[in-house]
């Protein structure tokens, strides 16, 4: 349970530059495909893949970085923006 709750926590918290750019792509990818599997009259195929994208934008959220390795990713912290 307690692991559950630390999952949860992470939501909140600054994600990852790499893990954000994924799921955007994920989900751009996932909405061209479902897009194209509507038009093409496979309505079902397109549903399922645009959940599935949606769902992975929303995994991604659950990766957080701590702060120490912030500054390090060259992102602004709370104060400063400190480039690599």
């Amino acid at each position: 349970m307690k692991k559950l709750k630390k999952l949860f926590a992470n939501y909140a918290k600054p994600t990852p530059k790499q893990w954000r750019q994924f799921g955007d792509a994920l989900l751009i990818i996932s909405t061209a495909a479902s897009s194209y599997s509507i038009l093409t009259q496979h309505g079902t195929i397109g549903i399922v893949v645009a959940v599935i994208g949606v769902v992975g934008k929303l995994l991604t959220n659950f990766n957080a970085i701590s702060p120490a390795k912030e500054n390090n990713a060259g992102e602004c912290g709370e104060n400063e923006c400190v480039k690599p």
